[in-house]
């Protein structure tokens, strides 16, 4: 009933800020190719509780991954970073051989190995244009592994009778040293998107404006900490904006947390905040914020670490709201999903995961549940990297220019107990 009105609503007024629900399913590994095929996992966040089931689907998925729904929560594609696949399970017209290098082709049947590698954003007025921006991971004899490009590519869901089409495939958006942990956030006009991504061996931040016409105001920025030349971001970690995109979140589990404020109309960082750890934390770091953009969490493998944001001392205000306790998997990458939970997942092939009930609550009243995801087949930390679809225009910036309105029942699937205070 409440998910009926609050389309009959949008259809009334034109000029609110549609509910985006492109986050509305998960789908992840393990579906390795081969006679016969392994399902992967489905899960769909359309009712509450969510529905977790068997996904049929025809290809590997690893560590990168990306689902697509369109605006009422419907699949329409989804990723291994190499391969995109339509809910029908067929590949899309050009859409193999995303990502075309010697590591795409070395990891073909189970899918491209990074995390946090892939975003897709819709793009215009159609709900069927999106822009996939993804990883190019290459091998470098000093470091190992690097990421020198950051690569898009266009899908059109509608071409071929609604089977899709990858309209544009592997142009470079940026060349870099150790370019990683691409994410984004809405411009303040509510429409268009800010795509950030950072080089780990300097304190320099790129970001691209992506609106109908493309990407403009590619730049770079240097600001904050810089690490040592040999100590780029090592042990994973994430970057992540607030679900308002105050405020951007650069996290590793060598280098510490940055923390910035975020300028939503002209893309810039400022005054920046740096959270140091006495000694490098272990491998598998991950990051997500609450969904009223208060308290961060990061974790370790073994713990996982609240922080209030609105603290005047965000560093003291550290609260270890959990620790591994066997024998489930221990932590590592983590996602705020469409019903207001926080999603962890591990590094290790799994049917667990866990899960953070009450982000929205201070300390280990946010309840940190171990084990509280039962996959019906193995994943290996495929976690997608939503940004916040949902964020209106900023209201009363100079920037808010497009007669948007932000939709009082935008949150509806996150009026719930689950983020009570």
């Amino acid at each position: 009933m409440i998910k009926c009105l609050l389309l009959l609503f949008s259809c009334l007024s034109p000029l609110f800020a549609q509910c985006q629900y492109h986050d509305a399913n998960w789908i992840s590994g393990a579906g390795y190719e081969g006679t016969p095929v392994t399902p992967s996992n489905r899960i769909d966040f359309n009712e509450y509780p969510y529905d977790l089931s068997l996904f049929e689907g025809k290809m590997g998925i690893y560590v990168s991954s990306l689902t697509l729904s369109n605006q009422k929560g419907e699949l329409l594609v989804y990723s291994n970073g190499i391969q995109v696949l339509n809910s029908q399970h067929e590949q899309l017209e050009n859409g193999d051989s995303l990502s075309w290098g010697i590591v795409a082709k070395e990891w073909y049947a189970e899918g491209y190995p990074v995390a946090f590698g892939m975003i897709g954003l819709p793009c215009g007025k159609e709900d069927s244009v999106f822009y996939l921006i993804h990883s190019e991971e290459e091998y470098a004899p000093v470091f190992g592994a690097k990421i020198p490009k950051i690569l898009y590519s266009i899908i059109d869901v509608k071409f071929n009778n609604g089977k899709g089409k990858v309209t544009k495939k592997n142009n470079i958006l940026w060349n870099g040293v150790l370019l990683q942990e691409i994410t984004s956030c809405h411009h303040a006009n509510g429409r268009d998107w800010w795509v950030m991504a950072q080089d780990d061996t300097l304190n320099a931040y790129y970001r691209a404006l992506l609106g109908p016409n493309g990407f403009t105001q590619i730049d770079t920025q240097h600001i904050g900490y810089q690490p040592p030349w040999f100590q780029y971001r090592d042990g994973g970690g994430q970057n992540v904006f607030t679900p308002d995109s105050s405020k951007y979140i650069d996290f590793d589990a060598w280098n510490g947390i940055r923390i910035f404020d975020f300028d939503r109309c002209s893309g810039l960082l400022s005054n920046p905040v740096l959270i140091e750890f006495p000694q490098h934390w272990s491998f598998g770091a991950g990051a997500a914020v609450s969904p009223n953009s208060r308290f961060l969490y990061v974790s370790s493998s073994s713990w996982v670490v609240q922080y209030d944001l609105q603290a005047s001392d965000i560093e003291t205000s550290a609260d270890t709201v959990v620790l591994w306790q066997g024998p489930y998997p221990k932590f590592a990458t983590m996602n705020l999903m469409m019903d207001g939970k926080i999603y962890i997942m591990p590094f290790s092939w799994t049917h667990y995961g866990h899960y953070i009930r009450y982000p929205n609550r201070k300390g280990k009243a946010c309840e940190v549940v171990l084990g509280g995801v039962y996959f019906p087949n193995e994943n290996f930390a495929t976690m997608p990297h939503f940004p916040n679809y949902r964020l209106g225009p900023l209201e009363g910036s100079g920037c808010d220019s497009l007669g948007l309105l932000n939709h009082p029942l935008a949150w509806w699937r996150w009026d719930k107990d689950t983020t009570a205070l």
